[in-house]
């Protein structure tokens, strides 16, 4: 079909197309040289540049490419109804459409699958699905790297509060490569094991998340194109901290000292990195290593849970565990009530995750 759409639309060459946009945006009068999965493909203009129209932007076409278009008005609808709801604060609305939209343009690149993408991934990460935010978030990561030079778009994002990437790192700060549930961990390996792109970024970074979903045995496959990505960088120091080999647990640990010396990060690297250190510490055999991680894991509820309540959770659950072990059950039993207090509809606590506590009514709301 795609073949058919590219083909029938090359032939109006030269015969322009006007493209009336949605919100009250002027409109596009552009020739159009594809139709498809995509958007509206613009021919290239004198300085050999194209643009891209993604559907949810697109209110109705006129000339040549009407017809070729009207076979997405469905898609251009659903895609539009989803962004608009989002940015008005319809979550469950918006992920009703999302849910069959992210599997039409999964692997198809372009605005609209990028905007369908952050969509979804906003919507499971308010509702805590970390391993099928993950799906989203590496589906996001490729259509942005992805995108080819030169070419424009209109479209492919979200207005709605603050970034769900970072722009300088392309990590979601809501979506550490820390991975307790055991389902979490097997859906995130199974999608990284069949991800699939030409960008070593993106490729580097889902071997980083299959591995940290994994038992920390071997290493992430990290390409060297890709070894000086700020993300790479510090997704694979959150990753290695937990590696079952000694001395990559070590390196991982410098990096993550050295960033939280510096003073300057952003909030969610700092929870990144004092968890990944503290659980890292908390691996060693030194009772008063595995106390210094609990200490950098506390850190996270104490000063930044506010902000970072899936991390917080997981600081409490594990710090808690590290306790037990060492004797302290008085010390382990109170912070496994501090989880069930301030976060009852953590993950850990409505899934019965073993180790976690049980909370005593059922939790309702979104986490906080």
């Amino acid at each position: 079909m795609l073949a058919a759409l590219v083909c029938t639309t090359l032939a109006m060459a030269g015969a322009p197309t006007e493209v009336e946009l949605r919100a009250g945006a002027d409109p596009i009068r552009a020739e159009i040289e594809t139709v498809d999965l995509r958007g509206l493909v613009t021919a290239e203009d004198a300085e050999g540049r194209r643009r891209v129209i993604a559907w949810d932007r697109v209110r109705g076409v006129t000339g040549p490419a009407a017809a070729e278009c009207a076979g997405f008005a469905e898609d251009a609808d659903d895609a539009w109804r989803a962004r608009t709801r989002i940015e008005r604060g319809d979550w469950d609305g918006a992920e009703a459409l999302l849910i069959g939209l992210f599997d039409r343009y999964r692997g198809i690149g372009g605005p609209t699958a990028s905007m369908v993408a952050e969509g979804t991934l906003r919507t499971r990460l308010r509702r805590v699905e970390i391993a099928g935010a993950f799906e989203a978030w590496i589906e996001l990561v490729r259509t942005r790297l992805e995108r080819p030079r030169g070419e424009s778009w209109v479209g492919g994002e979200i207005r709605a509060g603050a970034p769900v990437i970072d722009p300088s790192t392309l990590l979601a700060p809501e979506l550490a490569p820390i991975f307790i549930a055991p389902r979490d961990a097997r859906v995130v390996d199974d999608a990284a094991g069949g991800f699939e792109a030409t960008d070593p970024v993106a490729r580097s970074l889902a071997s980083i998340y299959a591995f940290a979903a994994g038992p920390g045995e071997g290493a992430p496959v990290i390409e060297q194109e890709a070894a000086s990505h700020p993300g790479v960088i510090l997704a694979s120091a959150v990753a290695l901290g937990a590696s079952v080999d000694a001395a990559s647990r070590v390196s991982a640990r410098e990096l993550l000292e050295a960033r939280l010396e510096n003073g300057e990060l952003p909030r969610w690297q700092e929870a990144w990195c004092r968890v990944a250190l503290g659980r890292s510490l908390a691996l060693e055999s030194d009772e008063q290593a595995r106390l210094m991680g609990v200490l950098h894991m506390l850190h996270v509820p104490a000063r930044l849970g506010a902000d970072h309540a899936y991390l917080a959770g997981v600081a409490l659950h594990e710090s808690a565990r590290v306790l037990d072990e060492l004797g302290d059950g008085v010390g382990a039993s109170r912070l496994r009530d501090e989880l069930v207090l301030r976060f009852p509809a953590h993950p850990l606590v409505i899934n019965k995750i073993p180790g976690a506590p049980v909370a005593p009514d059922e939790p309702s709301g979104d986490l906080p």
